[in-house]
């Protein structure tokens, strides 16, 4: 018959899962570059998502507070969030004063999907 589907081991699944968290472990470099973003949900990356949402049309610092009203409370809390990443190198300031993403920011988004991989893997869906 062929090559027919094997069910694994509880272990075999444990040593899948390490193996594929020791593939998407950061170096030392690529973690210097996110580590001043905090682990979970924070301002930094909801608004480097913003920014790659709007892409090349550029967005104001207020209109975070539109997409997440409980973490950006204040337009202070906006900027002050903004100019972190500014100072950083993943947001740049346009002519128009718009803002928006720069190719620093693009990785470190990467960065952050492999710090933090989703909670739900394809695969792992046990009905």
């Amino acid at each position: 018959m062929g090559n027919a589907y094997v069910a694994e081991t509880p272990e075999q699944q444990k040593a899948r899962k390490r193996r594929r968290k020791r593939e998407q472990e950061l170096s030392a470099e690529m973690a210097k570059v996110i580590k001043f973003i905090p682990k979970g949900v924070s301002t930094f990356r909801i608004a480097l998502n913003y920014a790659r949402m709007k892409r090349n049309t550029g967005f104001m610092p207020s209109g975070l507070m539109a997409i997440n009203p409980s973490l950006f409370k204040t337009e202070s809390v906006c900027r002050r969030t903004i100019l972190v990443l500014r100072n950083n190198g993943m947001i740049a300031q346009f002519d128009n004063g718009l803002y928006g993403i720069t190719e620093r920011g693009h990785l470190a988004i990467q960065l952050l999907q492999i710090r933090e991989p989703s909670i739900h893997e394809p695969g792992d869906d046990a009905f």
